[in-house]
Protein backbone atom coordinates (compact mmCIF):
# COMPACT_ATOMS: atom_id res chain seq x y z
CA UNK A 1 0.00 0.00 0.00
CA UNK A 2 1.25 3.37 -1.14
CA UNK A 3 -0.05 6.16 0.70
CA UNK A 4 0.45 10.15 -0.67
CA UNK A 5 -0.90 13.28 1.13
CA UNK A 6 -2.30 15.44 -1.71
CA UNK A 7 -3.37 18.51 0.67
CA UNK A 8 -5.03 18.99 3.82
CA UNK A 9 -7.27 16.15 4.51
CA UNK A 10 -6.71 14.57 1.05
CA UNK A 11 -4.72 11.41 0.09
CA UNK A 12 -4.48 8.48 -2.83
CA UNK A 13 -3.53 5.26 -1.81
CA UNK A 14 -2.48 2.72 -4.41
CA UNK A 15 -3.78 -0.59 -3.97
CA UNK A 16 -3.41 -3.72 -5.56
CA UNK A 17 -5.45 -3.09 -8.53
CA UNK A 18 -7.18 0.01 -7.45
CA UNK A 19 -6.75 3.45 -6.35
CA UNK A 20 -8.53 5.02 -3.71
CA UNK A 21 -8.66 8.75 -3.30
CA UNK A 22 -9.90 10.18 -0.19
CA UNK A 23 -11.40 14.17 0.15
CA UNK A 24 -9.44 16.10 -2.62
CA UNK A 25 -10.20 19.31 -3.18
CA UNK A 26 -6.24 20.25 -4.21
CA UNK A 27 -3.14 18.02 -5.25
CA UNK A 28 -0.39 20.98 -5.63
CA UNK A 29 2.31 18.49 -6.71
CA UNK A 30 0.08 17.35 -9.27
CA UNK A 31 0.06 13.44 -7.78
CA UNK A 32 -3.01 12.83 -10.03
CA UNK A 33 -1.41 14.10 -13.60
CA UNK A 34 1.58 11.81 -12.77
CA UNK A 35 2.05 8.91 -15.64
CA UNK A 36 0.24 5.92 -14.46
CA UNK A 37 -2.68 6.98 -12.50
CA UNK A 38 -5.52 6.42 -14.44
CA UNK A 39 -3.84 2.94 -15.55
CA UNK A 40 -5.85 1.44 -12.83
CA UNK A 41 -9.48 2.02 -11.33
CA UNK A 42 -10.24 4.32 -8.83
CA UNK A 43 -12.94 5.41 -6.15
CA UNK A 44 -13.23 8.70 -5.14
CA UNK A 45 -14.40 9.47 -1.59
CA UNK A 46 -15.65 12.90 -0.74
CA UNK A 47 -17.07 12.84 2.95
CA UNK A 48 -18.79 16.56 2.92
CA UNK A 49 -19.55 19.23 0.63
CA UNK A 50 -16.89 22.02 2.73
CA UNK A 51 -14.52 23.36 -0.22
CA UNK A 52 -11.58 22.04 1.77
CA UNK A 53 -12.57 18.60 1.33
CA UNK A 54 -14.43 18.86 -1.89
CA UNK A 55 -13.51 19.58 -5.54
CA UNK A 56 -15.88 18.90 -7.93
CA UNK A 57 -13.06 18.31 -10.80
CA UNK A 58 -13.17 14.83 -9.55
CA UNK A 59 -16.00 14.22 -11.88
CA UNK A 60 -13.64 15.05 -14.58
CA UNK A 61 -11.66 11.61 -14.06
CA UNK A 62 -14.49 10.10 -16.27
CA UNK A 63 -13.64 6.58 -17.41
CA UNK A 64 -16.78 4.47 -17.53
CA UNK A 65 -16.43 1.07 -15.53
CA UNK A 66 -13.67 2.23 -14.04
CA UNK A 67 -14.04 5.13 -11.54
CA UNK A 68 -16.70 5.58 -9.21
CA UNK A 69 -17.91 8.46 -6.20
CA UNK A 70 -18.42 7.41 -2.76
CA UNK A 71 -20.37 10.74 -1.52
CA UNK A 72 -21.41 11.97 1.82
CA UNK A 73 -24.76 13.63 2.14
CA UNK A 74 -24.91 17.36 0.91
CA UNK A 75 -22.96 16.02 -1.95
CA UNK A 76 -24.84 16.23 -5.56
CA UNK A 77 -23.61 14.35 -8.37
CA UNK A 78 -26.18 15.18 -11.33
CA UNK A 79 -27.16 12.52 -12.91
CA UNK A 80 -24.04 10.47 -12.25
CA UNK A 81 -24.76 6.69 -12.55
CA UNK A 82 -21.33 6.25 -10.91
CA UNK A 83 -21.67 7.71 -7.45
CA UNK A 84 -23.65 6.39 -4.47
CA UNK A 85 -24.82 9.28 -1.95
CA UNK A 86 -24.24 7.88 1.87
CA UNK A 87 -25.43 9.03 4.80
CA UNK A 88 -24.25 7.49 8.64
CA UNK A 89 -25.67 3.84 8.10
CA UNK A 90 -26.02 3.40 4.79
CA UNK A 91 -23.07 1.38 3.03
CA UNK A 92 -22.52 0.43 -1.14
CA UNK A 93 -19.74 -1.40 -2.81
CA UNK A 94 -18.18 -0.61 -6.31
CA UNK A 95 -15.07 -2.20 -7.88
CA UNK A 96 -14.07 -4.47 -5.71
CA UNK A 97 -14.60 -2.21 -2.46
CA UNK A 98 -16.57 -2.21 0.07
CA UNK A 99 -17.80 1.10 1.91
CA UNK A 100 -19.80 1.83 5.13
CA UNK A 101 -20.13 5.64 6.17
CA UNK A 102 -20.17 5.99 9.92
CA UNK A 103 -21.05 9.70 11.50
CA UNK A 104 -19.37 12.85 12.36
CA UNK A 105 -19.00 15.73 14.55
CA UNK A 106 -19.27 18.13 11.58
CA UNK A 107 -21.10 18.27 8.33
CA UNK A 108 -21.08 14.67 6.01
CA UNK A 109 -19.58 11.87 6.98
CA UNK A 110 -16.62 9.23 7.73
CA UNK A 111 -15.71 6.40 5.90
CA UNK A 112 -14.64 2.38 6.14
CA UNK A 113 -13.30 1.25 3.04
CA UNK A 114 -12.47 -2.66 2.83
CA UNK A 115 -10.70 -4.10 -0.35
CA UNK A 116 -8.45 -6.92 -0.66
CA UNK A 117 -8.07 -7.81 2.83
CA UNK A 118 -7.13 -4.22 3.80
CA UNK A 119 -9.32 -2.26 5.80
CA UNK A 120 -8.76 1.95 6.04
CA UNK A 121 -10.71 4.50 8.06
CA UNK A 122 -11.46 8.28 7.05
CA UNK A 123 -12.84 10.24 9.07
CA UNK A 124 -13.36 13.70 7.35
CA UNK A 125 -13.97 16.41 9.78
CA UNK A 126 -15.01 13.30 12.75
CA UNK A 127 -13.35 14.91 15.19
CA UNK A 128 -13.42 16.45 19.04
CA UNK A 129 -13.16 19.83 18.49
CA UNK A 130 -12.02 20.98 21.61
CA UNK A 131 -12.73 24.84 21.10
CA UNK A 132 -11.82 25.69 24.60
CA UNK A 133 -11.66 29.75 24.32
CA UNK A 134 -14.72 29.60 22.13
CA UNK A 135 -16.71 26.78 24.04
CA UNK A 136 -18.43 26.47 27.46
CA UNK A 137 -18.00 23.99 29.38
CA UNK A 138 -21.07 22.52 29.02
CA UNK A 139 -20.56 22.68 25.54
CA UNK A 140 -17.15 21.10 25.67
CA UNK A 141 -18.31 18.13 27.24
CA UNK A 142 -21.54 17.94 25.31
CA UNK A 143 -18.80 18.01 22.23
CA UNK A 144 -16.38 15.28 23.30
CA UNK A 145 -19.28 12.94 24.31
CA UNK A 146 -20.67 13.32 20.59
CA UNK A 147 -17.33 12.38 19.62
CA UNK A 148 -17.07 9.14 21.46
CA UNK A 149 -20.80 8.27 20.55
CA UNK A 150 -19.51 8.53 16.77
CA UNK A 151 -16.22 6.49 17.29
CA UNK A 152 -17.85 3.35 19.41
CA UNK A 153 -19.54 1.82 16.65
CA UNK A 154 -15.89 1.73 14.60
CA UNK A 155 -15.02 -0.10 17.77
CA UNK A 156 -14.69 -3.48 15.85
CA UNK A 157 -13.28 -2.54 12.74
CA UNK A 158 -9.76 -2.15 13.52
CA UNK A 159 -8.64 -0.42 10.56
CA UNK A 160 -5.03 -1.09 9.24
CA UNK A 161 -4.79 2.58 8.70
CA UNK A 162 -6.93 5.52 9.80
CA UNK A 163 -6.86 9.20 8.45
CA UNK A 164 -7.80 11.62 11.45
CA UNK A 165 -8.00 15.18 11.86
CA UNK A 166 -5.44 17.13 14.50
CA UNK A 167 -5.77 20.74 14.28
CA UNK A 168 -3.03 23.03 15.38
CA UNK A 169 -5.50 25.71 16.24
CA UNK A 170 -6.66 23.31 18.57
CA UNK A 171 -3.66 24.48 20.87
CA UNK A 172 -2.67 22.12 23.88
CA UNK A 173 -5.90 20.40 22.98
CA UNK A 174 -4.58 19.46 19.49
CA UNK A 175 -4.29 15.61 20.09
CA UNK A 176 -7.17 15.20 21.99
CA UNK A 177 -9.16 13.38 19.67
CA UNK A 178 -6.49 11.41 17.89
CA UNK A 179 -5.65 10.12 21.41
CA UNK A 180 -9.51 9.02 22.15
CA UNK A 181 -9.38 7.41 18.73
CA UNK A 182 -6.39 5.03 19.56
CA UNK A 183 -7.30 4.67 22.96
CA UNK A 184 -10.93 3.47 21.60
CA UNK A 185 -9.57 1.71 17.93
CA UNK A 186 -6.65 0.34 18.07
CA UNK A 187 -5.73 0.80 14.61
CA UNK A 188 -2.59 -0.36 13.16
CA UNK A 189 -1.52 2.72 11.50
CA UNK A 190 -2.50 6.40 11.60
CA UNK A 191 -1.63 9.80 9.22
CA UNK A 192 -2.53 12.81 11.00
CA UNK A 193 -4.42 15.06 8.62
CA UNK A 194 -5.99 18.37 8.96
CA UNK A 195 -2.30 19.91 10.34
CA UNK A 196 -3.73 23.66 9.96
CA UNK A 197 0.12 24.31 10.09
CA UNK A 198 0.81 21.43 12.86
CA UNK A 199 3.69 19.46 10.68
CA UNK A 200 4.88 19.17 14.62
CA UNK A 201 1.86 17.21 15.40
CA UNK A 202 2.99 14.02 13.94
CA UNK A 203 5.86 13.69 16.07
CA UNK A 204 4.52 14.80 19.01
CA UNK A 205 1.65 11.99 18.78
CA UNK A 206 4.42 9.87 18.62
CA UNK A 207 5.64 10.82 21.52
CA UNK A 208 2.44 10.87 23.59
CA UNK A 209 1.15 7.07 22.50
CA UNK A 210 4.19 6.23 24.01
CA UNK A 211 3.71 7.58 26.94
CA UNK A 212 0.40 6.30 27.99
CA UNK A 213 1.63 2.98 26.56
CA UNK A 214 -0.61 2.48 23.37
CA UNK A 215 0.37 0.71 20.29
CA UNK A 216 0.40 2.66 17.00
CA UNK A 217 2.68 3.78 13.98
CA UNK A 218 2.82 7.41 13.16
CA UNK A 219 3.02 7.94 9.63
CA UNK A 220 4.73 11.17 8.88
CA UNK A 221 3.04 12.77 6.08
CA UNK A 222 2.43 16.27 6.72
CA UNK A 223 3.53 17.88 3.12
CA UNK A 224 1.90 17.95 -0.41
CA UNK A 225 3.36 14.94 -2.45
CA UNK A 226 4.70 13.40 0.80
CA UNK A 227 4.51 9.61 0.30
CA UNK A 228 5.03 6.52 2.29
CA UNK A 229 4.74 2.58 1.35
CA UNK A 230 3.50 0.26 4.09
Amino acid sequence: MKITLLGHSGFLVELYGINLIFDYFTDAENVLARPGFGAKPAVFFASHAHRDHFNRQIFRHAEPGRVFYMLGSGIHPGQRQDAAILDKGQGAEALGVKVRAYGSTDEGVSFLAQTGGTSIFHAGDLNDWYWEDESTKEELLHDEQWFLAEIAPLEDARPDIAFIPADARLGPHALRGPMHFVGTLKPARVALMHLSGGNHLPNEFRQALAREGLSCEVLELVKPGDTITV
